[in-house]
């Protein structure tokens, strides 16, 4: 009679053990890891609501950005000079020099090169004079009705004397409409103001040789 107590208890320990090890297997270990994967995604969808007003952010950042430069096109285009009237606004580059009171010694034609939508004609312009001329050069080419790109402008004293004029070279591009535009573009149609391409203070790039101008 003991001894079937003592088996009975034993069947008893045994099949507790057993269910306790299926319940651990079965239950208790995937739950817990299916707990796990909850706690992270729930962690991941809090991060991803933290970044939301950092997103929104750049987006208008971005919106802005398109903006201005759909603002900067639509004044640019009115802006190109046709190819047949090249000469003219080299004249305007040649006649902006003078009514500053620079003498312009060299004129010289360089490369072209032809974007997607526009061109450009670039020249050499060589000049001599004081630097405030230049400067009223620079800003009148800045109001021009025209699109001009300065590329460098380079100063140095002609002479050590501190009176002494400066010499001067600037590589400048006129921008150039497709010539398929010349009969639709009319560069002095419109009198809105158009951005620099390059503000004063990034072009005026002197020379660092000695007795160059600062």
């Amino acid at each position: 009679m003991k001894s079937l107590e003592n088996r009975d208890a034993l069947l008893t320990i045994t099949g507790l053990a057993a269910l306790s090890a299926v319940f651990l297997l079965v239950v208790f270990l995937p739950g817990r890891k299916n707990l796990q994967q909850l706690e992270h995604s729930i962690h991941q969808a809090e991060a991803a609501l933290l970044q939301i007003p950092q997103e929104q952010a750049r987006l208008q950042r971005q919106a802005r950005e398109i903006d201005r430069n759909l603002n900067y096109i639509s004044i640019a285009e009115h802006r190109l000079a046709p190819p047949s009237n090249v000469h003219m606004a080299l004249s305007e580059i040649t006649t902006a020099a003078e009514s500053a009171d620079l003498a312009v010694t060299r004129l010289e034609p360089k490369a072209s090169s032809e974007q997607e939508t526009w061109g450009e004609q670039t020249f050499q312009v060589q000049f001599r004079g004081k630097y405030f001329a230049i400067h009223l050069f620079l800003q009148q080419l800045e109001g021009s009705q025209r699109l001009y790109r300065i590329h460098s402008l380079n100063l140095k004293r002609s002479s050590q004397k501190p009176t002494a004029e400066l010499e001067g070279e600037v590589m400048v591009s006129i921008c150039l409409a497709h010539a398929d535009s010349d009969d639709s573009v009319d560069s002095d149609t419109s009198s809105a103001r158009l951005p620099a391409d390059r503000s004063l203070t990034q072009i005026l790039q002197l020379d660092a040789a000695p007795g160059a101008a600062r």
